[in-house]
């Protein structure tokens, strides 16, 4: 059963989801950036000479440094989850058996260590409704000054341009209109991405008698105790230095979990919360980890992903 599952591989890898969905993303804004980079030249008629010299200079470092940056985070992508896959694979063979220097322990714990926990996850509306709030409000304030300066060039034209110009300014107008509807449905996209992303990183989580069961998007997974080989601290948070903030995973060799808690780096408004209180949330989280060790006999491994 051991040599195995080591063999088959790990047939649900909620990282190895999230790396698809982050890689995908990045693809899109590519495409996002070069749709807008097309807009902008369409909109000096494929001639940015016609653009002052200082904003020649700046489309010229975004058309260079955007894509550049964009190839870079996926290149950092793939190369921290195939080092994570390694890793596990190292820990699954029995190569890799180093402990963590923080070992969950019932003695740390004022609570008994008893079935269930229950970790639930709500969508937290606050940023949500501040997000949409600033998208209608940046998106009225552009078709405000689009309305404004057009207003201002037309009477203008009226007087002292030519029938060339004004179609002109028409073109202009449309092409920066267009680029503002683009740049707004680019915000929005991202903040939904964003937001699946974090629920892959923060599922709910239930400990029951049986084993330890998580809900991601649209799946939900289920390890027995007994059928746990491994639980490891994969990445320590340069933003604390507290356990609770930490990521965590187990594995049966063929599925594993992967969590944070939502407070993960103290964020001003995190998109995904607990249901519970902060302190009774944090309370939970250090008790799962300690009946995850009770439960498992398993001690905590540090898989070093920094």
């Amino acid at each position: 059963m051991s040599s195995l599952s080591s063999t088959m591989g790990i047939q649900f890898d909620a990282s190895q989801r999230w790396k698809n969905l982050s890689l995908l993303w990045s693809i899109v804004q590519v495409i996002f950036f070069g749709v807008t980079v097309l807009i902008a030249l369409l909109a000096v008629n494929f001639n940015p000479q016609l653009l002052p010299e200082r904003a020649q200079i700046e489309l010229y470092v975004l058309v260079i440094v955007i894509p550049i940056l964009l190839l870079l985070s996926i290149v950092q992508a793939q190369t921290s989850y195939h080092q994570g896959a390694s890793r596990r694979q190292q820990i699954l063979t029995g190569e890799w058996r180093e402990q963590a220097a923080f070992q969950p322990s019932f003695q740390q714990q004022n609570a008994q260590l008893t079935a269930p926990i229950t970790l639930k996850i709500r969508i937290n509306r606050g940023p949500i409704i501040i997000n949409v709030a600033l998208i209608l409000l940046c998106f009225s304030g552009i078709l405000l000054l689009l309305w404004s300066m057009y207003s201002m060039w037309a009477s203008y034209l009226e007087r002292y341009g030519t029938t060339a110009t004004s179609a002109a300014l028409d073109a202009w107008l449309f092409y920066v209109f267009l680029a503002a509807i683009w740049w707004i449905a680019w915000i929005t996209l991202g903040f939904l991405v964003n937001l699946r992303l974090r629920r892959w990183l923060c599922p709910e989580l239930e400990a029951m008698e049986e084993g330890l069961i998580a809900w991601y998007p649209g799946q939900e997974v289920m390890i027995p105790w007994n059928n746990i080989r491994y639980f490891a601290l994969v990445k320590r948070h340069k933003a604390s230095s507290d356990p609770k903030d930490w990521t965590y995973e187990v594995s049966d060799g063929e599925k594993s979990i992967r969590w944070q808690q939502p407070y993960i780096a103290k964020r001003l408004y995190p998109l995904c919360v607990p249901e519970l209180p902060q302190v009774q949330y944090e309370q939970e989280f250090a008790r799962l980890l300690a009946l995850i060790v009770a439960k498992t006999g398993q001690p905590l491994l540090d898989m070093h992903l920094k």
